[in-house]
């Protein structure tokens, strides 16, 4: 038993602790008949792009835009127009 909480807890470590409690949560509204795999359940945390993982859980908001960044590479693409 310690070695599979040692696995998972491994296989976790870098994982949002919030990203967790949706997966669990949305494993608990669903209708499956068996829990994940621990890779399955991985990719559901990540919001993996498998289909068999989109009910459970949405991928995570986009994250916003750095300004200055955006700023930089419209100049860019704006210098290219312009030749």
């Amino acid at each position: 038993m310690m070695l599979t909480i040692d696995e998972w807890a491994r296989a976790l470590a870098g994982v949002d602790v919030n990203r967790i409690g949706q997966a669990i949560e949305q494993l608990t509204k669903s209708s499956a008949k068996w829990p994940p795999s621990l890779p399955e359940f991985v990719a559901m945390c990540q919001g993996g792009n498998d289909p068999a993982h989109k009910h459970f859980l949405p991928a995570p908001p986009p994250k916003p835009a750095d300004p200055e960044l955006a700023k930089k590479s419209l100049d860019a693409l704006r210098r290219l127009v312009r030749r």
